[in-house]
């Protein structure tokens, strides 16, 4: 099952209001990709450290954002959260 189909069903079995909270659409787009959040806590360095996978749905009428953690969805392990990406 690839992220789209994961993210999908996540919609169906949590998110079933799927109510844009700005403009009230309720059709989004899921982007196929996983992105990497940088985590910026106290004393880290910007450009280094833990970063958080996450999945974005994209309001088809605003543009509003809503990330959800890969991890937490299965698509990503703890594991790999951690480690850096290649040819870093």
């Amino acid at each position: 099952m690839d992220a789209v189909q994961i993210l999908d069903k996540h919609f169906a079995t949590h998110w079933k209001n799927r109510t844009c909270n700005i403009c009230g659409n309720t059709n989004w787009n899921i982007v196929p990709d996983v992105f990497s959040m940088p985590s910026i806590g106290p004393g880290a360095a910007v450009g280094g450290g833990q970063t958080v996978p996450v999945l974005c749905a994209v309001c088809s009428q605003c543009g509003q954002m809503v990330l959800f953690n890969a991890v937490a969805l299965g698509i990503v392990t703890p594991q790999q959260q951690t480690q850096p990406a290649s040819g870093a």
